[in-house]
């Protein structure tokens, strides 16, 4: 073939390399045309503000057939809603007994086991895929079978179950995964061959999306695997998510038609149970909407007390017990901790804002107040000086005209 890549392949080899070509050309176009449109819309002038993102996540997926897929989607739930739980309910409690309050545990479900039975260095199934000696199906299929004997959220040895399926026992129920073609969809890997076809195409994009058909890069690095990087790019997220300060949306599904006015019980008390919104609901129904540490909770209030405005020279303990002292709420809807002051119904934070928010009013109609007088004083006194230049320059001419007329009287004479 003049132009072309000739290369034997039997028919199922034919049709792996083909769908292999379809994912990564699909991967790598979607992938720059977000970059493009990042860079469009991307904010031309830095510095500090205040930005809101929105994390859209896919669902938990179970199909009739799961295979490599459902298993990496599912395990990034699974991650997500760890840090879900550990921030809602686990990271919630602690801090409450951290701080010295008297609380009464809710149990909820850890899914942390689930997560090392996937992630786990050594023994995990995302882990078992980047092993060396594994370059099969049926090679990974032996150490699964290794590693999850006696697991209590991993099942192998079901005889209910096909040939090559294991069985993970998910947060939000039971899933069966036929391993094949787990390690050549892990791997990713397009033949240079192929690369190189791509990179020599007429279409223009074609060598953006495949740099590494280019025949004079000296050295082609090996992509990391598909597990790999979803696990680099999910810890990334995590990182992030971590660092902010989030709001949670939970979606509920009605029923499995996708149809109006249908509402299926069981469906849905399976979904409250699986996503922990009995727990969290409890947490924050008997715990506190609100906290802050001493220091910021007296900065952001402090206006609303006679004794604490403008300045407070003792404690920060003290400034925010004589400021709640004199504000119009019940003492019991706060509670002091160990560092923070919790407040328990978000009534009272609405009040609080509303307090803060006038009395912002009252402090800046007093600024403008001062203002406009300070402004009106000075413009007197420029006024007060004008008049009296202009004075003694009018009492100069006359006096000089009245000794010029006198003089002139005189010469006259």
């Amino acid at each position: 073939m003049d132009g072309g890549v000739l290369s034997d392949l039997n028919a199922g080899d034919a049709s792996r390399t083909r769908d292999l070509l379809c994912r990564t050309l699909y991967s790598r176009l979607f992938t720059w045309l977000v970059n493009k449109i990042n860079i469009i819309i991307k904010a031309r002038h830095f510095g500090k503000r205040k930005v809101l993102g929105v994390l859209d996540f896919y669902g938990f997926e179970v199909f009739e057939k799961n295979g490599f897929e459902q298993l990496m989607i599912n395990y990034c739930n699974e991650k997500i809603h760890q840090l879900v739980i550990n921030l809602t309910l686990k990271n919630e409690q602690e801090e409450i007994v951290k701080e010295g309050l008297e609380w009464s545990r809710i149990e909820f479900f850890n899914n942390n086991q689930i997560c090392q039975l996937l992630e786990h260095e050594k023994h995990g199934l995302l882990s078992l895929l980047n092993e060396p000696h594994v370059q099969c199906d049926s090679m990974y299929w032996t150490r699964v079978e290794q590693c999850c004997t006696g697991h209590t959220h991993c099942l192998t040895t079901d005889p209910n179950l096909p040939p090559f399926c294991f069985q993970i026992r998910h947060y939000a129920g039971t899933v069966v995964y036929n391993i094949n073609e787990f390690v050549d969809k892990n791997r990713n890997f397009l033949p240079k061959e192929i690369s190189r076809a791509m990179f020599h195409c007429d279409h223009p994009l074609m060598p953006v999306l495949f740099p590494e058909g280019n025949p004079k890069r000296c050295s082609i690095k090996q992509p990391l695997p598909i597990s790999t990087q979803l696990r680099v790019a999910l810890t990334s997220l995590l990182n992030s998510l971590s660092s902010r300060q989030m709001h949670y949306i939970r979606c509920l599904k009605p029923n499995e038609l996708k149809q109006p006015r249908i509402f299926e019980m069981a469906l849905v008390q399976h979904q409250v149970r699986y996503l922990g919104l009995i727990p969290t609901v409890q947490i924050w129904r008997s715990g506190y909407c609100y906290r802050l540490p001493f220091a910021q909770f007296l900065c952001r209030y402090k206006m609303l007390c006679v004794h604490t405005w403008p300045r407070w020279r003792g404690s920060s303990v003290e400034g925010v017990s004589l400021l709640i002292r004199s504000l119009p709420i019940p003492s019991a809807e706060f509670v002091f901790g160990r560092t923070k002051l919790f407040v328990r119904s978000p009534r009272t934070v609405f009040e609080l804002e509303d307090f803060r928010r006038m009395r912002l009013h009252d402090l800046a109609l007093l600024i403008q107040k001062h203002w406009k007088g300070y402004r009106q004083h000075n413009k007197y006194k420029k006024m007060k000086h004008s008049q009296i230049i202009i004075s003694s320059a009018w009492r100069s001419w006359r006096v000089s005209s009245l000794f010029f007329v006198m003089q002139s009287s005189r010469c006259s004479v």
